[in-house]
């Protein structure tokens, strides 16, 4: 009965892995015409090291999100520093990618995707855990929507919006990192002190609400650029 038990876990999460790697393969497909230098614009044979490490941090999600629910504490400890090197990944590649020549418009939609997808998957479970402030979560789902909507909407008008890096963006999604990271630490190996907790949850949720009115005002530029917001006379 108790191999069964421990069994049935095991499966749900390998099919959920297959359903979830077989959806991440779906949309390497769709992108694969973006794999495409852009200083030469040559089209990749490959997949080039600064993707790989992209793909890597998606791939992984599934595992860390099992590892985080599964009630043993011999694996925080261990998550922490996996949590820490999957974050660390998200500098990596774009330094590899500027420094070896390796940027790519499909390893800025990988990395885009990943950023947000990570992020807000750890933080629901989290929140879940009770590791984060409910509000805290709907300021990242906030930041999150307005990004997306705005993408989709350039879409949909089919003047699509190139993702790019901002610093707000990065500071927003270093910060949600760091923080996440320390949230999981001290629950495992230390206590913050209530006072300094608060003071970090409203200083990151002060940066993720005021990041969306940069994103806004270059959804706003774009749509300058492209026309999408003019009006057009009626005939």
């Amino acid at each position: 009965m108790y191999l069964k038990q421990s069994i049935k876990p095991v499966l749900v999460f390998s099919a959920l892995n297959f359903l979830y790697h077989s959806i991440f393969c779906c949309f390497l497909c769709s992108i694969r015409y973006s794999f495409v230098n852009d200083n030469t614009g040559d089209k990749l044979s490959k997949i080039n090291t600064a993707n790989r490490i992209t793909c890597f941090r998606i791939s992984t999600l599934p595992t860390v999100i099992y590892f985080m629910l599964t009630e043993n504490d011999n694996f925080y400890g261990i998550l922490i520093l996996f949590l820490y090197f999957i974050f660390l990944t998200d500098f990596l590649d774009g330094f590899i990618a500027r420094k070896f020549n390796q940027r790519t418009k499909a390893g800025r939609i990988l990395d885009s995707c990943s950023d947000y997808l990570v992020l807000f998957s750890i933080a629901v479970v989290f929140c879940i855990k009770g590791l984060i402030e409910w509000w805290l979560l709907m300021l990242l789902v906030i930041r999150i929507l307005v990004q997306g909507s705005g993408m989709l909407y350039f879409i949909i008008k089919k003047t699509p919006m190139e993702p790019r890096s901002t610093p707000g963006g990065k500071v927003a999604i270093a910060g949600t990192m760091i923080y996440l990271v320390i949230s999981l630490a001290s629950f495992t190996w230390f206590r913050l002190p209530v006072t300094l907790k608060l003071s970090l949850e409203i200083l990151l949720g002060a940066i993720l609400f005021f990041s969306n009115f940069e994103k806004i005002f270059l959804f706003l530029e774009h749509g300058k650029k492209t026309g999408v917001n003019n009006m057009e006379p009626a005939p």
